[in-house]
């Protein structure tokens, strides 16, 4: 299949791809609002089924469903496609109608998720449509949605991000429809990012009467606070005390204290050695009233490259440029992914293959709907024109 085969059937669907986009992005499915990911859900449910793909939802008790659609498993390891239901937007942040074309460029729209990620969403299932129509047969092909990325899979209890590494498990290669970057930066690599809760207990007493008698959960917080702080490394692990609660009344010394911490990490490695320091630094204290304990929560691990990483960006650079686009350029990104959970399981991944825009997770958002085609045509041809070897 040449370049020019893929990109002219690409543009007889344009319409299609249009309908879909503005349809997708107008069902606005913040991570919380269940019963409109339940919608969205069940829309792309009847969408891949009619294109003949087998159709698996997963439901959860507090999250929207997951989807996975696959063509049929052959003897070479499959291919997996990924991306997510969910934005981080409230209903109705960008006015009644959802999805804004810019008034002097109608290419470039505003909305929900036109970035991150139903670009990328629309991008998969036309990828996964246009080797359909070429007959594609040589690997399994498979596309993952999940509904509670943005909220690091917490509303599902990580059941979602625990259902991408069990379709990652024995993959080729993967290729993550996330944002998309400008100037041609395809990311590698992405930093890691957890939260955890410092949870201080300490002895109540009466503030003027005998406050001796009491151990100042606050107090004790707050020096943990400081002693983290000094472990911070922004080439290896970082921390931020974002949120505190505790104390009751002024007058009384508190006898509890919880802190909640974002932390941030380059390796899944450094997470482990950052949060064994932590445990140290909460089970350290001069006043044995005082008893700290460390609650890991909501989990994103670090992408990491594997051994063929950058084979794989190899091969999708020429693809490229076959279809007459730049080379990428392979990118570290601060922000997290669901790519990461597939490198944990050792598979190749290419992260924001999705549509190209920028200012997501603001109400500035916008992508270049015109992109679509073209980064769909350069994962088509990359997938076409793999090796069985890979």
């Amino acid at each position: 299949m040449d370049s020019k085969g893929i990109l002219s059937f690409l543009k007889t669907q344009q319409n299609q791809i249009t309908y879909l986009y503005e349809n997708i992005v107008r069902i606005e499915t913040p991570s919380s609002a269940k019963t409109a990911l339940e919608e969205l859900a069940a829309h792309l449910d009847t969408y891949l089924n009619a294109m003949g793909l087998n159709v698996v939802k997963h439901c959860y008790e507090n999250a929207g469903p997951s989807i996975v659609a696959s063509t049929k498993a052959t003897a070479l390891p499959p291919i997996l496609l990924c991306s997510h239901l969910d934005t981080v937007h409230p209903v109705g942040a960008f006015g009644k109608d959802a999805f804004i074309r810019d008034k002097d460029n109608p290419d470039k729209v505003y909305g929900p998720g036109v970035y991150d990620t139903k670009g990328g969403v629309v991008i998969a299932i036309f990828v996964l449509k246009a080797l359909l129509h070429f007959g594609y047969t040589e690997r399994q092909i498979k596309l993952v949605l999940v509904s509670d990325e943005e909220v690091a899979h917490n509303l599902s209890q990580g059941a979602s991000a625990k259902l991408i590494e069990d379709e990652a498990s024995g993959a080729c290669c993967c290729f993550n429809c996330d944002s998309g970057r400008l100037n041609d930066r395809i990311v590698l690599q992405r930093n890691g990012g957890g939260i955890f809760k410092l949870k201080v207990h300490g002895k109540a007493a009466h503030a003027g009467n005998a406050p001796w008698e009491g151990a100042n959960a606050i107090l004790a917080a707050s020096k943990m606070i400081a002693a983290i702080a000094e472990l911070n490394d922004y080439n290896d692990a970082y921390f931020g005390a974002g949120v505190i609660k505790g104390g009751t009344k002024s007058n009384i010394v508190p006898d509890y204290c919880e802190v909640t911490n974002d932390i941030r990490f380059k390796t899944n490695a450094a997470y482990n050695d950052a949060l064994a320091k932590i445990r140290t630094i909460a089970d350290s204290n001069p006043d044995s009233r005082i008893h700290a304990e460390v609650e890991a929560t909501g989990l994103f691990r670090a992408m990491e490259k594997v051994p063929k990483t950058d084979a794989l960006l190899d091969h999708f650079a020429d693809a490229c440029q076959e279809l007459g686009y730049n080379r990428p350029t392979g990118v570290f990104a601060g922000g997290c992914s669901d790519a990461a959970f597939v490198t944990y399981m050792g598979v190749p991944t290419l992260c924001g293959t999705g549509i190209v825009g920028d200012n997501g997770h603001t109400l500035e958002e916008y992508a270049f709907e015109s992109s679509i085609i073209e980064q769909a045509a350069k994962v088509i041809l990359t997938i076409l024109t793999l090796p069985d070897d890979f």
